[in-house]
């Protein structure tokens, strides 16, 4: 039975004057991975930041059955964990303790680490490839590094909504291949990722299911290879997808016949 993670209806969001967000309805379900496409200035990062809980919006936000509007801070860090595209964070802070603030909402981050604490933090590098960077300055690091870090700040926390925008930026072909095998496995696991991508072929590869914007519409929602297609891609980005056209990579170690290649529809 598929479990509904986060519902959202009629979502609109006003930025001064200028309604960036508007009216946009869709679900996002536990055990899959959610991809958010659109061009720049469509509202993708917009709507990602509304369900994290920093922008004003009407409309309705519901996460693992409660309304988003009725809950605390900390009750809402213990249910989703958004990762930007740009963070503020440049501090001469081990990367360890930067992991470690994923655990404020369990009273970890502000008081002495529990032992709990610490196998998250544990878990959480191990999953990102980031362990070796633990006692690294995290304003030393590159920046796909510090990407993979605060994804790995995400993980520690332990919610099962993950808001991720481009994750993928900045990162070289070995490492995006790791972090969508990571939000596949991090599906398998229960959780449910709704990914901002930039990408078609990352989403067509790698999401269940896709939710196209255009000017902070919805144009079209549902499996991806449904909104990855000719007409809806011809509409929002005046391209024709050429039937068949693939280029793609997999992993060296990856004899097995899956493959990371997206074919255009």
């Amino acid at each position: 039975m598929v479990k509904t993670a986060l519902t959202v209806r009629d979502l609109c969001v006003v930025r001064g004057v200028t309604a960036v967000v508007r009216g946009v309805s869709f679900e996002a379900h536990a055990g899959a991975v959610m991809a958010v496409i659109g061009p720049n200035g469509a509202g993708k990062s917009t709507i990602l930041k509304t369900i994290a809980g920093l922008l004003p919006y009407s409309g309705t936000i519901t996460v693992a059955g409660a309304d988003a509007a009725a809950l605390s801070s900390r009750q809402r860090a213990r249910q989703l964990a958004y990762v930007p595209q740009h963070s503020a964070l440049d501090a001469a802070i081990p990367v360890r303790d930067v992991v470690a603030q994923g655990r404020f909402a369990h009273g970890g981050a502000l008081q002495r680490r529990t032992l709990t604490d610490d196998r998250a933090v544990d878990e959480a590098l191990g999953r990102t490839d980031t362990a070796r960077l633990g006692d690294r300055s995290f304003n030393t690091l590159s920046y796909g590094e510090r990407r993979r870090v605060l994804i790995a700040r995400a993980l520690a926390t332990g919610a099962k909504l993950l808001l991720l925008d481009e994750p993928s930026a900045a990162l070289d072909v070995g490492h995006a291949l790791a972090l969508f095998a990571l939000l596949r496995a991090l599906a398998h696991d229960g959780h449910c990722v709704v990914t901002v991508l930039h990408q078609l072929q990352e989403a067509a590869s790698h999401a269940d299911h896709t939710l196209l914007l255009a000017d902070g519409r919805c144009v079209a929602y549902g499996p991806t290879p449904d909104v990855i297609a000719a007409k809806p891609v011809r509409d929002v980005y005046g391209v024709k997808l050429i039937p068949h056209a693939q280029f793609g990579y997999s992993p060296a170690a990856d004899d097995g016949p899956r493959s990371t290649k997206g074919p255009a529809r």
